[in-house]
Order: structure tokens, then C-alpha cells, then sequence
């Protein structure tokens, strides 16, 4: 995949996990990028599932956020995810954790487009490995977010081998 390519990957996962309408945006993006369709489906649908996925206060919710799957003091995470944004003079907006997936994605998708590859390679080495469980769980809890996920995992899977290899 081209370096634009990976950009526009990047800056629409950043986009999907933001709130219930992400899923459009990221559907219209990963289609011109990876020429995967996924049908769009109806906005009250996308309402409850998102709901029932992320919100959910009455059973399980999946947190899009780092901390919720590696091991490993809170505080610690964080702390080494700020630190690298603070690094490349990259601030997060307030009432957003750093670790993220939104934030997390966004910081990548920036420094590719600056140019700044091994800036970027390295933060995906270090911090994008929990995104497939995370998305192997919305595959088996989701049914509008399964396709999605799907392809989110496979192009953080794909973009770690990628990583290994350069």
C-alpha cells in the first residue's frame, strides 16, 4: 500500500471510533482506498450497535482504548503514549484519552503525511498491537461494525508484518 494509501487508512480509523456516524466516513474512505465494499447501513442501526458495542452501561463494553488490553500500569501507558506525542510536539484535544484508538491512529496518519515514516513505524510497532484483539472482539459482538473491524485488523495486521520486514 502506498503512502498515501496509509495515510487515508490511518486518518479514517481515527475517524470510525469517534462516535456512531465514524462508520460512514470510514466506509466511504476504505472503499476508495482498498476497493472493499461494505454496504452502508441505516443510520438507527448503526445508533444501537454502536451503543450496544461501546457505551453499553448494563453489559459488556469493548473500550477503544489501549489500557484495556496490555498488561501493565495505567498510568505507565499513558504516560509513554503522551510522551511521544509530546516528542513530535503533538497535542491531544481534551476530553479524549491519548491511548485512544482515535488518537492513536490520528498521531500515525499525521507523521506519515509529514513524512516522518519512522516516526511512525516505530509508534505502530510500540502501541498498535491491541487494536486486532479489539477488533476480534467487535467481530464476534457486532454484526454492522463485523465487516469493519474485519478490515481494521487485517490492515493493522498487515502494516506490523510490514513493519518487521523494513
Amino acid at each position: 500500500m502506498d503512502l498515501k494509501s496509509r495515510v487515508m487508512m490511518y486518518y479514517a480509523i481515527s475517524i470510525l471510533f469517534r462516535d456512531e456516524m465514524g462508520i460512514y466516513d470510514f466506509i466511504k474512505i476504505a472503499r476508495n482506498v482498498t476497493g472493499v465494499h461494505i454496504d452502508e447501513p441505516k443510520v438507527d442501526e448503526v445508533i444501537d450497535e454502536f451503543n450496544q458495542l461501546f457505551v453499553n452501561p448494563f453489559g459488556e463494553r469493548l473500550y477503544p482504548i489501549k489500557g484495556k488490553y496490555v498488561n501493565g500500569n495505567q498510568a505507565e501507558i499513558l504516560l509513554d503514549i503522551v510522551s511521544d506525542y509530546l516528542r513530535e510536539g503533538y497535542s491531544v484535544a481534551s476530553g479524549i484519552r491519548p491511548d485512544h484508538i482515535s488518537v492513536i491512529t490520528e498521531f500515525i496518519g499525521t507523521m506519515l503525511e509529514k513524512g516522518k515514516i519512522c516516526v511512525a513505524n516505530k509508534f505502530i510497532a510500540k502501541h498498535t498491537k491491541w487494536i486486532i484483539e479489539f477488533c476480534k472482539r467487535i467481530e464476534v459482538k457486532g454484526r454492522i461494525y463485523k465487516p469493519v473491524a474485519k478490515l481494521v485488523g487485517e490492515f493493522i495486521e498487515q502494516e506490523l508484518r510490514n513493519n518487521k520486514q523494513s
